[in-house]
């Protein structure tokens, strides 16, 4: 084999999360934002909001339902609108619903309230 050749298994993501739409993901702690929970593996992967994210942005209901499946959250997805621009994305509250924004926009910054019980799916790099 030539040596200039690469092994296409070397192409593939290590994925420490779920791999979903070929990216990596995770789970986050209560009130712990995606940059955050990414810093350590590899980084956020800004093609994750194009799932998470808003209609706008790209993102769907389907696709938070597919990724929170994969992540062990099982049932149904409710959209829904926040009117304090929290732009939480995919996320699970109180650790008992399961939410997919239509509005404000994703942002994976997000600083949370201390107050806030919520768990947000976030696509990382690795």
């Amino acid at each position: 084999m030539d040596a200039s050749v690469s092994d296409a298994s070397s192409m593939t993501k290590a994925c420490a999360g779920e791999l979903v739409f070929n990216i990596c993901w995770y789970l986050g702690a209560e009130r712990q934002n995606c940059r955050d929970l990414c810093a350590a593996h590899g980084g956020f992967d800004t093609q994750s909001i194009g799932h998470v994210g808003t209609p706008a942005q790209g993102g769907s209901r389907d696709d938070c339902r597919q990724i929170l499946n994969a992540l062990g959250r099982a049932g149904a997805v409710v959209e829904s609108e926040r009117s304090d621009g929290q732009g939480l994305g995919c996320h699970i509250w109180q650790n008992t619903n399961n939410y997919w924004l239509e509005s404000p926009p994703f942002d994976p910054d997000v600083q949370l309230p201390s107050n806030a019980p919520v768990r947000i799916a976030c696509g990382c790099e690795r």
